[in-house]
Formats: structure tokens, C-alpha cells, sequence
């Protein structure tokens, strides 16, 4: 978590608080690990879910953050095809097969750079082959708190092989 710890759990109450304000879904503390930021969870759970040289899926149009640290991680970024809907699942379901991939990292609400959320049913699709090919979803939801679509998160639909991300400052600053 962090030096000195938490022993309240006053962080990890605070960041179960966020995520209900900013979903709308309730979420319970012991969900939460609390990190430096969006992009140090991130890091975290590339360093969870894969080894060096693992592939990982993301949408064709990707933010820097992630290229940099698959770049540190060594990590090979395999592009899924997007549309105006986001994420394609067909695409995905490619990418799957073909490249083996160990995580999918994705923004399915206001994609960076696109501003592109995801639909339910495109969301359920998803979740659905990820869990077909046991690939981890890595839930990029910084942009959440700031969206008037209240879509169940990938998270919500699939908790068990999950990480949702948030952070502060992309809701806070704007």
C-alpha cells in the first residue's frame, strides 16, 4: 500500500467511497488497494498479471502511459481493433487466439484519446472471452467519475478476473 500502512482503513474506506461516487456501484473496502496514482496501479497490476516478453491487449488507439510501461516491463502491446463503439470484441476475440495474451488493458468509459465508452452488451462480450481465454481485464476507469453514462463496470460484471483502476485527478481536475 504505502510506508506507515493504514491501520484504520481510513485510505481503502476513502477509495471504496470514490468508487461509488464516481460508478455508482457500491464497492467494499477490502476491494481496495490504494496506490500512487492511476498509472502506479497500473504498473502494479502489469507486474501482478504478467511476466516479461507477455502480450497484452489494448485498444488500437492507446494513451502513452501504457506504452511506457509496457516498454519498462517488457511487455509486447498487441492492438485490438476499435469503432465508434470502442473495443471490438470480434477483434479481441482474435487477438485471443492468436497472440495468447495474459491481460487486456482497456478505458471502456471516455477512451483516451477517443472519448469512446463502451456499451453493455459490447462490455459483456468482453468480459465473456476474456474469461474463455483466462486473460485478466485491466479496467483503466479514470475517466468514469466524469461520464453521464452510468454503464455497469467491466469489474461489476466480471470481479473475478478484474482490476478496476480510478484515480483522482482526471475527475478532479476538469
Amino acid at each position: 500500500m504505502f510506508a506507515g500502512g493504514d491501520p484504520e482503513g481510513r485510505h481503502s474506506k476513502a477509495g471504496a467511497a470514490w468508487f461509488q461516487f464516481t460508478s455508482g456501484e457500491a464497492c467494499s473496502e477490502d476491494e481496495v488497494v490504494v496506490c500512487n496514482g492511476a498509472q502506479h496501479a497500473l504498473i502494479c497490476v502489469l507486474l501482478a498479471t504478467c511476466s516479461a516478453g507477455d502480450a497484452v491487449a489494448t485498444e488500437r488507439m492507446t494513451y502513452a502511459g501504457l506504452k511506457a510501461a509496457a516498454s519498462v516491463l517488457d511487455l509486447k502491446l498487441v492492438p485490438d481493433d476499435i469503432d465508434e463503439g470502442g473495443l471490438l470484441p470480434a477483434s479481441f476475440q482474435a487477438v485471443c487466439e492468436k497472440e495468447g495474451v495474459k491481460a487486456l488493458v482497456c478505458v471502456p468509459n471516455i477512451h483516451n484519446p477517443t472519448t469512446r465508452t463502451i456499451s453493455l452488451s459490447r462490455r459483456k462480450e468482453i468480459a465473456s472471452i476474456a474469461a474463455d481465454h483466462n486473460v485478466t481485464i485491466i479496467e483503466d476507469d479514470v475517466y468514469g467519475g466524469l461520464s453521464s453514462e452510468r454503464i455497469p463496470s467491466m469489474y461489476s460484471l466480471s470481479p473475478e478476473n478484474v482490476f478496476r483502476l480510478t484515480g483522482l485527478s482526471k475527475t478532479l481536475g476538469p
